[in-house]
């Protein structure tokens, strides 16, 4: 009321009280005017108040943000004076130097190492030269430890740098310990100085040997040492043996003497003057041999009559391994065949044996067959086939006949037994370079010089003069009583030894021998079967007969080298 009395008023000063910009601008009441007037004022007052909410909220994360990082920068700062901290603690690690203040002691045994309690009860080091309270061990010099008494500085005492040691290096040479314990100073090398096979250390080996490709000057007069190369052994020149095949001679098996037709009684060597027949095969001792057989499990057994399975013989002198059975009715290449296929007795490298390995069992003692019946039993009368081709030419093969060890050629088309082999030597003769050795002897007061042959890969030396039209007798008394080359102990070879001359893979003549004739030379073993016969070797193709004794054959004698 009062405000309208007030525009009322005013009217009459002329002044409207409509004008908004006066302060006291009226409006007529009016239903919807009240409404509206409320609706504004509401609608202001919400939104000075949402800004305001806004502005604040802005402003508050600001200070936030500042604080955080200065939280996280003081605590960095205390994490570096707790580091300093830990320096102090180590430091005090000094406290535990100051145990030496519990050197009073009231007994040296409550003293250090080498360190003795004086009369004022510390511990001071005991005098060097002595070990008052057996501190230090006494140990042995050649390790370079310790002498058994003190140094005078509170510790044991170590060898002196004079002491002899070892470090247990060869190529070092010699060796002294070096005063702190070790064994440190190396004088020298083993290997200088040596000769030039022994010029090269060898720290696995410990020694000083050359390798063989060194060339060096061969003095040996060892005719069984070869070559102008270090062995790797220590000396100039190869053993025939470490670089060839060698072997001992199969024994012919013959433990009985005869005349021309019949047994007679062996005699004593030596031979007298008046002894006839003198000189024979069984009369000499054949190298020792053994077969074992084996069952298939490589177990082994009594060698008896009856094969079980696939029993296996092995002979102790050349090492190979021998089917007990055999198989029949094979020409050459199906016994090759059967041979390079065979699983039996647990292995599958079974092969045709070769013509010098299948006549190392012929049992020249025995006929029908001529082979030891207890080892192979069964064995017929017959031919079995060898994988060395005959020399004349490729339809011929070498076999080897039971009936009474007849060693010859045959068609490879005809058809025979097989019995395989493995292991051992592939062949008693693999290589015959240097085989043989042709040594000179001359006689000065009968003004003659006299050749002996060795032959390296068995060690028998031989004539090489050959003796031309020998009946067997006179063959045998012939060899007994030569006095040859220096030597006096001549003999007639046996057919195994003679044999061993033959080379299959040779024809005319068919041996590496020095000057070897292709003629008939005779052997001092006997037919078994027929005694009036002697079995002879020609050298023209190397095939094994026999022949009446009586015949004029060619003679070379044998004795061992050593």
């Amino acid at each position: 009321m009062k405000k309208s009395l007030i525009c009322m008023f005013a009217i009459f000063l002329t002044i409207s009280c409509n004008d908004p910009s006066s302060d006291y601008y009226y409006v007529e009441p009016d239903a919807s005017s009240d409404t509206d007037t409320d609706t504004d004022t509401d609608t202001d007052t919400d939104t000075d108040a949402d800004t305001d909410t806004d502005t604040d909220t802005d402003t508050d994360t600001d200070t936030d943000t500042d604080t955080d990082t200065d939280t996280d920068t003081d605590t960095d700062t205390d994490t570096d004076t707790d580091t300093d901290t830990d320096t102090d603690t180590d430091t005090d690690t000094d406290t535990d130097t100051d145990t030496d203040t519990d050197t009073d002691c009231d007994k040296s045994a409550d003293c250090p190492l080498c360190q003795i309690c004086n009369d004022e009860h510390d511990c001071v080091n005991a005098d060097s030269g002595q070990d008052p309270k057996n501190d230090c061990t006494l140990e042995d010099s050649s390790t370079c430890g310790k002498t058994g008494l003190c140094d005078g500085e509170g510790a044991c005492q170590k060898y002196g740098a004079e002491t002899p040691c070892t470090d247990n290096l060869y190529c070092n040479g010699v060796d002294h310990c070096d005063g702190t314990g070790t064994c440190g100073i190396h004088e020298g090398d083993p290997c200088t100085g040596g000769d030039a096979c022994n010029n090269v250390c060898n720290e696995s080996a410990g020694n000083c040997y050359s390798p063989e490709t060194t060339e060096c000057t061969n003095t040996n007069a060892d005719p069984m040492v070869l070559g102008d190369n270090c062995d790797g052994a220590g000396s100039c020149g190869i053993y025939y043996c470490d670089n060839h095949v060698c072997w001992e001679i199969p024994p012919s098996g013959q433990n009985k003497c005869y005349d021309d037709n019949a047994k007679i009684e062996c005699v004593n060597l030596p031979c007298s003057d008046d002894s006839d027949f003198c000189g024979q095969d069984a009369q000499y001792k054949d190298n020792e041999r053994e077969f074992s057989c084996y069952s298939d499990t490589a177990l082994q057994i009594s060698c008896n009559s009856v094969v079980n399975g696939d029993e296996m013989v092995k002979d102790s002198l050349t090492g190979l391994e021998w089917q007990r059975i055999y198989e029949g009715d094979k020409d050459l290449s199906s016994a090759i065949n059967y041979c390079g296929t065979l699983d039996y007795g647990g292995h599958t490298d079974w092969r045709l044996p070769t013509a010098d390995e299948l006549a190392s069992i012929i049992n020249y003692g025995a006929y029908h067959p001529s082979i030891d019946k207890k080892v192979f039993p069964g064995t017929p009368n017959q031919s079995f086939w060898t994988s060395s081709p005959n020399a004349i030419g490729p339809d011929e093969a070498w076999r080897v006949h039971f009936y009474n060890g007849l060693v010859y050629s045959d068609y490879v088309t005809d058809v025979r037994n097989a019995r395989c082999v493995r292991k051992g030597l592939t062949s008693f003769i693999p290589d015959t370079s240097n085989r043989f050795f042709v040594m000179k002897y001359s006689d000065t007061t009968a003004s003659v010089v006299k050749k002996t042959v060795l032959d390296r890969a068995t060690l028998l030396m031989w004539t090489k003069e050959n003796f031309k039209n020998k009946n067997w007798k006179k063959a045998l008394n012939l060899c007994e009583s030569l006095d040859y080359a220096g030597y006096t102990d001549w003999r007639l070879p046996n057919i195994t030894e003679l044999r061993s001359l033959a080379d299959l893979n040779k024809y005319d003549s068919a041996s590496e021998f020095p000057s070897m004739e292709s003629n008939y030379y005779w052997s001092s073993t006997t037919r078994s079967y027929k005694p009036r016969n002697a079995w002879y070797v020609y050298f023209g193709d190397g095939h094994v007969r026999n022949e009446r004794k009586g015949r004029a054959l060619y003679v070379r004698c044998v004795r061992h080298w050593q």
